[in-house]
């Protein structure tokens, strides 16, 4: 909690009880005059590190753009692969003509 105004001071005069799931209760110092309204501001973090890495899972549909982007890397793996066996296919008819023509392995 902070004074809102810009520079405002961090007060921690106070203390905080969670009072359920849903609410918490600030108790300010007996003798101290009741903050005016607007002029606090209070940051109360929804998650902590905890929450943040619980376990979990998402279906690829839910991440936006997984989908596509898989497509892509498979689409480009396709042709990698086609590119090999083409390859792989040419040297083999290279070596076979080679050998059928008299030529030696040590010669290759």
């Amino acid at each position: 909690m902070r004074q809102n105004h810009s520079g405002g001071k961090v007060l921690t005069q106070f203390d905080a009880t969670i009072a359920s799931a849903n609410e918490l209760v600030l108790d300010f110092p007996n003798g101290e005059p009741p903050p005016a309204m607007h002029s606090l501001a209070i940051v109360i973090p929804s998650a902590g590190p905890r929450s943040a890495f619980l376990a979990h899972t998402h279906t690829m549909a839910q991440i936006l753009g997984l989908l596509d982007a898989l497509a892509g890397v498979y689409s480009r793996l396709d042709v990698l692969r086609d590119g090999l066996i083409e390859g792989a296919d040419l040297l083999r008819a290279l070596l076979t003509a080679l050998m059928d023509s008299g030529a030696s392995a040590a010669s290759l």
